[in-house]
């Protein structure tokens, strides 16, 4: 049986009252009924209650190590739709396990509801039910278990599981706004990459005459890609000519998505703004290097060249719990050599702004933060992703 109760976590002391006045309750009756009516049958009643007593003790006391608590779901679900979380419940060995309360939690990003549900499996082995939950703000969900009490079937006395607590990570998917490339923002990084271009082509590292150092072309065939066309190129040589390969580092702008945030609109606000620029550099045929941290707090570092890519990064991301992530420092700077950094967080980064490196490279590192009404006392480069969905400065 499974019956589902209003949240609460931890038995108050009206309850251990309540449990106390019951047994004595019970004891007195059995005192009357032995001594003032049948003394025979109260003898019998009395060693049935004590013997019931310590059998349900020895049962809640011994079902501490036997419940198994697990969840299976999609790991995704796209923000507004509804997830179905199967719970199933599990005892191990042959022996009746009475009652289980169950106390899950979810994240504010799938509701942050709590719910308590009793469950009993005296008769079976597994208990297994369902549990809605809706995508209500893009980012990492999560659903775990806060706690377990196993209970004897007198219910009288509970005691804590020693099992582990379970939980499972969800991502919800976002909506991703469109950029369009007009956008001052965009038409700023644009031109640091064909500068960039410009200067790879006039030094003396070029591969051939039809090629330019960072990228490998050759003639337009029908049929190739038009984001792999190199119009300027094309525009020198009068001629489509189409990229082979991507572009060198050197030529490639970094995206940074700084997953250490301190609510969860902001780690929504950062992921829409990040995906919605990628995915126009996609579009425009711009290969970008994609840096963001693991829940070990391990950088990652993924190439950012198609529709295909973006979405494997997206889906990385939104799985990654970020709980435990630590903000970066200046030393992402560093790790690659590129002609522009954008980088992603929930607020101005205060420390990296006033580093010497940003204030040597100002000009091709940017910020964009979730919050609009940021105020940049600096004179670095911040932006902020606004309601129409368009970079403006901060």
């Amino acid at each position: 049986m499974k019956e589902q109760f209003n949240p609460n976590l931890r038995k108050n002391k009206g309850n251990i009252l309540k449990n106390i006045f019951g047994i004595c309750f019970i004891w007195f009756m059995i005192f009357i009924f032995t001594f003032y009516m049948d003394g025979e049958t109260g003898m019998i009643l009395a060693y049935f209650a004590l013997f019931s007593a310590v059998f349900s003790y020895a049962d809640a006391y011994l079902a501490r190590k036997r419940i198994n608590i697990s969840f299976e779901c999609d790991e995704y679900v796209k923000k507004g739709d509804r997830l179905r979380v199967r719970v199933n419940a599990e005892k191990s060995g042959k022996l009746p396990l009475a009652f289980i309360d169950l106390f899950i939690g979810t994240s504010e990003t799938l509701g942050g509801q709590d719910m308590h549900y009793k469950l009993s499996l005296a008769f079976k082995n597994t208990e297994e039910f369902e549990i809605p939950l809706d995508g209500l703000i893009g980012g990492n969900g999560r659903i775990y278990i806060k706690e377990i009490f196993s209970s004897g079937f007198l219910g009288f006395v509970s005691y804590r599981a020693e099992v582990p607590m379970q939980s499972k990570h969800i991502g919800i998917i976002p909506d991703i706004p469109e950029i369009n490339s007009s956008n001052a923002l965009f038409r700023t990084i644009n031109d640091i990459v064909i500068t960039s271009d410009d200067e790879e082509e006039d030094s003396p590292l070029a591969f051939s005459a039809n090629s330019t150092a960072g990228y490998e072309h050759r003639d337009y065939i029908q049929g190739d890609p038009l984001k792999r066309i190199n119009w300027k190129l094309s525009s020198k040589r009068n001629k489509l000519m189409v990229r082979l390969d991507e572009a060198s580092a050197s030529v490639q702008p970094v995206v940074i998505i700084d997953l250490c945030h301190k609510n969860i609109l902001s780690e929504e606000k950062n992921i829409q703004g990040a995906f919605g620029l990628l995915s126009l550099f996609v579009k425009q045929g711009i290969s970008c290097k994609v840096y963001f941290k693991s829940e070990s707090n391990n950088l990652q570092c993924i190439n950012a060249d198609s529709e295909e890519s973006l979405n494997y990064i997206l889906m990385t991301i939104l799985i990654t719990p970020s709980e435990n992530i630590t903000a970066f420092d200046e030393s992402i700077f560093c790790s690659e050599k590129a002609c522009a950094y954008i980088m992603f967080s929930a607020e101005i980064p205060e420390k990296l702004i006033k580093s010497e490196f940003v204030n040597a490279n100002k000009d091709c590192i940017h910020f964009i933060v979730a919050d609009e009404n940021a105020i940049n006392n600096s004179h670095a480069n911040v932006w902020c992703l606004d309601s129409e969905n368009c970079f403006r400065k901060v």
